[in-house]
């Protein structure tokens, strides 16, 4: 049964920082983090961060500091304009993040592996829900994140994406914020970051379907980047 429980350490609330004193943070979405290639690194969809500039961009060090993590400078992808586009990836140096309390352990480990799809069927959606998001208390935001449990439905209409449906009871009236949040099988066999949702539909009141990217297409770009910085 669905229900609003503590959820994985790797997953954050997307923020970003506004000018007003009062209200110094917007949160919208959610992003995780994961290791790879002894690297550490920040993604969330790239719809989440289309209205914020880089430099606004916050990432909790723990959940509930207020200590925020550096980062380098965000990449993505542009060939098409593709729905597997959505998605933007920033590292998070390690050198500078070791004194504010975070620890390498909260990212989520990586595998760029064959998935046997087959054997995929149940699946874990950790995120940071609008609905339970969207309030201050003594001028400090308020988040709290949810855990849901979903079916895996097989391929998506999107490319290089699959399709999940929220199991019942859902213990939100919408969906929304949960863009850019991990999804993870639940197989004990196979307990492996398989990738980012994306989106549901326009309209996301009664939505249960989402559609989330095969986490290997983000490392193959991350890969690549790291390719042409080297050289």
């Amino acid at each position: 049964m669905n229900k609003i429980i503590p959820s994985v350490p790797c997953i954050r609330p997307m923020l970003f920082k506004n000018d007003e004193v009062e209200f110094q943070y917007s949160i919208r979405g959610t992003c995780f983090l994961i290791k790879f290639h002894e690297r550490i690194y920040a993604l969330t969809a790239k719809h989440n961060i289309k209205d914020f500039h880089p430099r606004q961009f916050r990432v909790p060090a723990r959940l509930g500091d207020q200590a925020m993590l550096n980062y380098s400078q965000p990449f993505t992808i542009e060939m098409h304009n593709e729905d597997f586009e959505d998605f933007v990836a920033f590292e998070i140096p390690l050198n500078t993040n070791q004194l504010n309390g975070f620890l390498q352990d909260d990212a989520a480990a990586t595998f760029d592996r064959a998935i046997d799809w087959r054997k995929v069927q149940k699946v874990s959606v950790c995120g940071f829900p609008t609905e339970l998001n969207e309030f201050y208390e003594s001028e400090r935001i308020s988040y709290q994140s949810v855990c849901l449990l979903a079916s895996c439905t097989g391929k998506s209409v999107i490319e290089g994406c699959y399709e999940i449906e929220i199991d019942q009871p859902i213990p939100l009236k919408s969906l929304d914020g949960l863009s850019g949040s991990p999804v993870f099988c639940r197989d004990p066999s196979c307990p492996i970051l398989l990738g980012m949702i994306l989106r549901g539909s326009p309209n996301t009141l009664g939505v249960t379907k989402l559609h989330f990217l095969d986490i290997r297409l983000v490392l193959r770009s991350i890969e690549y980047i790291e390719t042409q910085n080297k050289e």
